[in-house]
């Protein structure tokens, strides 16, 4: 693609094979372990080094990123507002 942009709704090509239809179904249990995962990883965020200090992505995510999205995740983000989420 040169530069265009399409909607996630639209299909590259043709499909060779018929899509379907599928569900997802996460237990509120496992969200429940993946918020404190989270918490967890709060508490002990990963130590400056060079390559996530770098403001060049060459190198990877940087360590700020890391910090701001488990944060995120954990603070702000509902997991439970997906239709995935199960009691």
């Amino acid at each position: 693609m040169s530069g265009e942009s399409r909607p996630f709704g639209s299909l590259p090509h043709t499909p060779t094979i018929q899509i379907k239809d599928f569900s997802v179904a996460i237990p509120r249990s496992d969200v429940d372990d993946l918020q404190s995962l989270l918490r967890q990883a709060l508490k002990r965020p990963p130590r400056k080094t060079y390559e996530n200090t770098s403001s060049s992505r060459k190198l990877g995510i940087s360590r700020e990123w890391i910090v701001e999205t488990t944060k995120y995740w954990e603070e702000t983000f509902d997991w439970c507002v997906l239709p995935i989420c199960t009691q």
